[in-house]
């Protein structure tokens, strides 16, 4: 029998096969289309096989990772987890953990994802994988609590990951420090955003890392917006923004700056772009399946139509984002529909968007967003 190279197929070829597939695959921008995409489906359908007959149960976790990470299949990441628990490396179930956790997040399950978010974060830790630790907690970890409202916990997490980063001198970790920004916004604390945003996005750009960039970007701009520094926000929106425009990043990770873009064109009184803005931002989120994002541009498209006077419209996707809001229960993101919303039906309707504004002000206050709390008590005596 022989392999792709066409020479005699040996468990030594074939161990080395799987490493190296493994090795590729995990390596950022891999998959650059959808024929490399496919190609490397090829390769990891290969090598999950080679693994699995050689008993190499931690290389075939990863695989399988990569793979229901890449097709979005929630039984192949479980059957990843299952093997990575099998394996006995505590490095690859910290691994697994993370990645499933990620997926489950994506799709709105906040409180199954930090489960398994929490053990990555706790097993990276009791490994002494100090990068992997403290990457998990500014990322997975101060993300995915963030959204579920957990804004404590994510503080928390982005602190201990700020520790590490500074004792190790480390560029890379000192960048997503930046996206502390995330539970700030959430929270309301302006400018405290924007100085975590500031020191981390300087960093981001200095050393070309993308992610803080693009995420960072849209929260410092949206938190210029809110202390009515327009200049700043438009400055750093479309900074990022034209770099996305010639780069190729995945849409989840350009929602959020389309969301932001949009809420600059609102605060500049241009409507009409602020409607092509955020329909881009919409199809961005329904493309990437990410649910708060996909729930997120439905509302600045209902401002959108708001402010060009199209009020059918504008009620229609209020109701969408909110439904979407509703049942991933991402109370920050629901409470800021929810205050919106109740803005928007003050003007034909008092009693039922005071009802909406009151439930939103209920959210901030169970979640602790002192700078949302002030807003919705603003837009009630309105």
């Amino acid at each position: 029998m022989r392999g792709r190279s066409g020479l005699p197929t040996t468990p030594e070829r074939q161990r080395m096969h799987a490493e190296t597939v493994l090795a590729l695959v995990r390596i950022p921008g891999y998959f650059r289309d959808a024929a490399s995409r496919e190609a490397a489906l090829q390769h990891i359908d290969e090598g999950i096989r080679e693994a699995e007959a050689l008993g190499m149960l931690s290389v075939q976790a990863g695989l399988e990772l990569q793979k229901g990470h890449l097709v979005q299949d929630e039984d192949v990441m479980l059957s990843a987890l299952t093997h990575a628990e099998a394996s006995g490396n505590p490095l690859t179930l910290a691994m697994a953990a993370m990645l499933y956790g990620e997926y489950l997040g994506q799709h709105g399950q906040y409180d199954k994802a930090l489960v398994h978010i929490e053990q990555a974060i706790d097993l990276f830790g009791a490994n002494n994988a100090r990068h992997d630790h403290a990457f998990s907690m500014a990322m997975s970890g101060r993300c995915h609590c963030s959204r579920a409202g957990r804004l404590t916990d994510a503080f928390d997490y982005a602190r201990r990951a700020r520790e590490i980063a500074a004792a190790m001198g480390d560029a890379r970790l000192k960048a997503w420090g930046g996206m502390e920004a995330e539970p700030c916004m959430y929270k309301g604390l302006w400018d405290q955003l924007a100085r975590v945003g500031e020191e981390g996005l300087a960093v981001a750009w200095e050393i070309g890392e993308w992610g803080p960039i693009l995420f960072v970007s849209a929260w410092l701009g949206i938190g210029y917006l809110k202390q009515g520094r327009v200049d700043e926000a438009r400055r750093v929106i479309l900074r990022a923004v034209q770099e996305a425009r010639v780069r190729t990043f995945a849409p989840f990770s350009i929602t959020y700056l389309h969301i932001a873009l949009a809420q600059l064109h609102l605060a500049e009184h241009n409507p009409r772009e602020a409607l092509t803005t955020a329909r881009m931002a919409l199809d961005l989120a329904q493309r990437s399946g990410f649910r708060l994002e996909h729930g997120a541009a439905h509302r600045v498209l209902a401002q959108a139509h708001e402010a060009m006077g199209n009020r059918d419209e504008a009620e229609r996707e209020f109701r969408a984002g909110l439904e979407i809001l509703e049942d991933i229960q991402s109370r920050p993101e629901l409470g800021q529909t929810l205050l919106a919303y109740g803005c928007f039906k003050l003007r034909d309707d008092a009693e039922s968007g005071g009802r909406l504004i009151d439930r939103a002000q209920g959210l901030f206050e169970e979640i602790g967003a002192t700078g949302w709390i002030l807003e919705a008590q603003a837009a009630r005596k309105s």
